[in-house]
């Protein structure tokens, strides 16, 4: 495989989340436009709905995305990365080859919840971002995400702004899932989070949670999925810091994600 790096969108932590496609010999071109068909292009922490990149992936032309992991510690910001190759999630779950799930011990995993009553959270994007990526504005988010989900639930919505990890977020997230009925999002990691401390989540686009709990209309049903084999795929398209140190996360992408989708 030969990957590529684009100067014209340059992302964020290009110093250490390249570097295993560094060893794998990483070509630097100025633009995006002169990265040859024969290339996989590497993302870091450059949203595919920004130029140049939404451009090239509408061409169809493969790449790799970088971006914060599901789950992992925070100091004071997540340390693991997930990499995926052509999407935002890996969407498509096989046998993995062996086990990472040891290396992604913390928060721990939690039983799932057995209520069935209490308040659905609605995890509200960043309005700005919301706004480059949809153009809407937070109302009218809301809006949507509440026509999605009352023909499923027609008990209360409490809404959580999306916030830092500088804002103490994870704790108050924690006390706040304690009475959730289910976790309603669009392209949010929170609903991964609330998944893995039991709490039944659903995103109105699909995402990785897709893969565990299905569509929005499962928020209806007492939806509570073994999540062995979900947890085990996540494992396989996220690292741990001192990985990408290695060629680690270069391979196993190659193996699970690339070579057994040609």
């Amino acid at each position: 495989m030969k990957y590529a790096y684009a100067l014209d969108m340059p992302g964020d932590y290009a110093g250490w989340t390249l570097e295993p496609w560094r060893q794998r010999g990483l070509k630097v071109f100025d633009r995006v436009a002169d990265v040859p068909d024969d290339y996989v292009l590497i993302a870091t922490h450059y949203a595919p709905w920004w130029s140049p990149l939404k451009e090239y992936i509408a061409e169809g032309r493969p790449y790799i995305e970088i971006e914060y992991g599901y789950w992992g510690p925070d100091t004071p910001r997540r340390e693991t990365r997930r990499v995926t190759y052509n999407g935002h999630h890996n969407m498509t779950m096989r046998s993995v080859p062996h086990s990472r799930a040891h290396l992604f011990p913390t928060p721990a995993q939690q039983p799932w919840q057995s209520r069935t009553d209490g308040y659905v959270i609605g995890i509200q994007p960043v309005e700005a971002v919301l706004q480059e990526r949809t153009g809407e504005n937070l109302d009218q988010f809301r809006t949507r995400l509440t026509a999605a989900v009352r023909p499923y639930w027609s008990g209360e919505i409490q809404w959580r702004k999306k916030t830092g990890a500088k804002d103490n977020r994870w704790p108050r997230y924690v006390e706040q899932l304690a009475g959730a009925r289910a976790v309603v999002g669009e392209r949010t990691m929170a609903c991964v989070e609330a998944c893995l401390l039991g709490v039944p989540a659903y995103t109105i686009d699909a995402s990785m949670t897709t893969l565990l709990t299905g569509n929005i209309e499962n928020l209806a049903t007492d939806n509570r999925p073994d999540r062995t084999a979900w947890w085990e795929h996540i494992c396989w398209s996220q690292f741990n810091r001192i990985e990408f140190n290695t060629t680690v996360p270069a391979d196993l992408v190659e193996q699970y994600q690339i070579f057994t989708t040609l």
